[in-house]
Parts: C-alpha cells; sequence; structure tokens
C-alpha cells in the first residue's frame, strides 16, 4: 500500500476499511498493519475523528486499532470513551491494549484487573478465553513491557502455547 498523505484520504481508507469487514485471521491483521503503516503521521483533526469513532462509525474498535498501530495518540479520548460504553469484556481488553500501547496507565490497570477476573473465574468469566490476551499481546500491545505482561500472565494463568504438526498420510 502507497503512504497516503492527505488526512481526509486517511479518513476515508480507514472508513472503508471498517465498513468492509469480509476477513479475518492472519489476512486481516496484515491489512490493518499495511493501513496503519500509510497513514500521515501528523494527528488527526478532531472533525476526522469523529468521521472515524462517530454515532456513524460502523467499527470503532477496528479503527481504534489501526490508529493504535500508527500511534495516534490524540484518539485517547475516544479510547475510553469507547471503553467505557462498551459491555462485551474481550472488546474491553483490546481498547485496555490499546491505551496501553499509546501510553495510557489507566490500560495497563485495566489489563490487570480483567486478568485477575479471569484468574478467579468471576461471574462473566467462565467462557473467557486467554486467547483473548494472546490477541491483544500480539496485535496490539506489542511493546516492551506489554511482552513482558504476556509473559508474566502466561506463566501465571500456566499457560503453554502448543504447536502441533499435521502429518499427512502417505496415500498412494
Amino acid at each position: 500500500m502507497k503512504k497516503i498523505t492527505s488526512h481526509e484520504e486517511a479518513t476515508a481508507e480507514i472508513v472503508h476499511f471498517t465498513g468492509d469487514l469480509e476477513d479475518s485471521g492472519a489476512a486481516f491483521c496484515e491489512a490493518m498493519n499495511q493501513l496503519a503503516a500509510a497513514l500521515p503521521v501528523d494527528p488527526f483533526s478532531s472533525e476526522q475523528l469523529e468521521m472515524i469513532f462517530g454515532p456513524e462509525a460502523i467499527d470503532p474498535e477496528t479503527a481504534a486499532t489501526i490508529l493504535t498501530k500508527a500511534g495516534h495518540v490524540e484518539i485517547l479520548p475516544y479510547l475510553i470513551r469507547h471503553f467505557k460504553e462498551e459491555k462485551k469484556t474481550t472488546i474491553q481488553l483490546s481498547y485496555a491494549a490499546m491505551l496501553a500501547q499509546l501510553g495510557d496507565e489507566y490500560g495497563y490497570q485495566i489489563l490487570e484487573e480483567i486478568f485477575a477476573k479471569f484468574m478467579k473465574s468471576d461471574s462473566g468469566f467462565e467462557d473467557f478465553d486467554f486467547e483473548n490476551f494472546e490477541y491483544v499481546f500480539e496485535e496490539i500491545l506489542t511493546n516492551e513491557r506489554g511482552q513482558k505482561l504476556r509473559s508474566r500472565f502466561r506463566k501465571e494463568a500456566d499457560y503453554e502455547v502448543e504447536w502441533h504438526t499435521v502429518e499427512h498420510p502417505d496415500v498412494e
């Protein structure tokens, strides 16, 4: 993807990307990374951010992930607002990771709280999977402090990543 030079074009690309979510998994994450790398480094205006995060926003979580990957700290108030409005723990976890990645200590506190609730199997965490933590530490909270937190959480949760090799039978 070529570098996007104007914020208007970048805003349109983000809105288009979040409105055209047909993919998931590795290809989706790679597409987010490419778009984030192509964004202008200068801050977006409040009008542009309102287009991305306002009431008409299709997928503010994905838009926030892209802007977090690009290091746009001006989105912090929008992250906090969406975090507080969100009821689903997995999405709150993503917003907390974004806050932390952008340097907001509140994000780290939230991650710690969610992990403590997960470890105690609090109400609502019966079906919560550690893979949710793996995703945010792999795709969002990639800084050194985040990776140390990931290691600590894995150790405390006694979570081991297991790779299995699928062997294809010889068929003749």
